[in-house]
């Protein structure tokens, strides 16, 4: 999903692109969006997240249930302004909690219907 660079990306608040067949969303596309604050993702075949760092003060809520995400990177790390997470029905089997201890204002985890084995330090 390649957008060409705009000065009205830069205000978009919301982004909500789902039910499409996205297999991927590039680290560039994250520069494009400075106060985007939610970004909803969910029914695509999205297999790697993103770097969502350029996003780092400004996402509060991340939607990206119903993808085929088989591991957690990171870059999840860095929003620390993130309320709300859905990663649910994906595959992912692990969820490291450091990455929860590093969202302080998270207050909504949804990881239903993954393969998760493990819960903990990674």
């Amino acid at each position: 999903m390649l957008l060409p660079a705009s000065k009205q990306w830069q205000q978009l608040g919301i982004l909500r692109a789902q039910d499409n067949s996205l297999t991927s969303i590039s680290d560039e596309l994250m520069v494009q969006f400075p106060v985007l604050y939610e970004l909803i993702l969910t029914g695509n075949k999205i297999t790697v997240l993103p770097d969502f760092t350029p996003l780092a003060s400004s996402l509060k809520d991340l939607d990206v249930s119903q993808n085929n995400i088989s591991e957690i990177n990171e870059h999840l790390s860095s929003l620390v302004n993130l309320e709300t997470l859905d990663l649910s029905n994906n595959y992912i089997d692990t969820f490291p909690t450091s990455i929860i201890e590093s969202l302080p204002k998270l207050n909504r985890l949804s990881l239903s219907g993954n393969k998760m084995k493990s819960f903990g330090l990674l």
